[in-house]
């Protein structure tokens, strides 16, 4: 299983990434049907689209199936909420403040 870190921003933008997971772009697209850069269940981290109708960030969390962290970045997560209930217990989501708060109650 490959641990997959979805971004809306080219990864060859952002400095200091570590090695080790596989970085992929995807901003959902102009009209939020861009295709998915991989199988959304190989996503452990993930970074919503930002700027972009809710639906498209939630659009491939239906299937993410390993998914460990949602991460926005905007202050809220409620746009959220209707794609919380696909993700495994363990899964978290944090703002661009950083904080966290459960995704799912344990």
């Amino acid at each position: 299983m490959t641990q997959d870190v979805w971004l809306p921003i080219a990864p060859e933008e952002i400095e200091g990434l570590p090695q080790g997971p596989r970085y992929l772009f995807w901003d959902g697209g102009d009209d939020g049907e861009q295709e998915f850069p991989g199988d959304p269940a190989d996503c452990a981290f993930y970074v919503v689209p930002y700027m972009r109708a809710s639906a498209v960030g939630l659009r491939p969390m239906a299937r993410m199936s390993t998914v460990r962290v949602v991460q926005t970045l905007s202050a809220g997560v409620d746009h959220l909420n209707p794609g919380l209930r696909h993700l495994p217990r363990a899964s978290g989501s944090a703002t661009r403040a950083g904080s966290t708060r459960p995704a799912r109650p344990n």
